[in-house]
């Protein structure tokens, strides 16, 4: 019957509706010294550093506050850089957001990927980061490149491994 179709057809079309989408977990981050690059980003990051950012493909909006200077500037292929020390709001999407520096502390609220390399600073500590659904979960900012998924997948969290000396 007519009323049999409509019912299978709804029901077929109701299951084919995409999953709801992952919440939103934002990282955060801060370390005396360092770099990281927020890759294939959409969303919303603000960061605070004393060096240099270079901002790739974005379409959205740049904040700038604090004693920062455009550097560079080419809209042809979308790169801006900004050296000094302050503060950038980004929303929208980019290709790239790289930022080399000292004192830097942020937060990343969307999807894409972090990269970071820590370096050790005056007290030889590299930094921490963490997320927001976890925040007495600190991790470790490697002297290594590493690269999480933002946000991150249950699946692929693990805890890191503690420090230890020697070879």
């Amino acid at each position: 019957s007519l009323a049999c179709l409509l019912a299978l057809a709804s029901a077929a079309a109701f299951a084919q509706q995409p999953a709801k989408a992952t919440p939103i977990d934002p990282i955060n981050w801060e370390a005396g010294i360092g770099s990281y690059k927020i890759l294939d980003g959409r969303g919303k990051t603000e960061f605070t550093f004393n060096g240099t950012a270079l901002i790739s493909g974005l379409k959205g909006t740049i904040k700038v506050e604090g004693n920062l200077k455009k550097e560079f500037d080419d809209p042809k292929i979308k790169r801006t850089a900004y050296f000094g020390k302050g503060k950038i709001i980004v929303e929208g999407e980019w290709d790239g957001i790289q930022v080399f520096g000292r004192e830097m502390k942020g937060r990343f609220s969307g999807y894409g990927f972090f990269r970071m390399v820590g370096e050790f600073d005056k007290q030889l500590r590299t930094g921490f980061y963490w997320f927001d659904s976890t925040p007495n979960e600190k991790f470790l900012w490697y002297t290594q490149s590493i690269t999480i998924q933002v946000p991150r997948d249950p699946r692929q969290v693990s805890k890191p491994r503690p420090r230890t000396g020697g070879g």
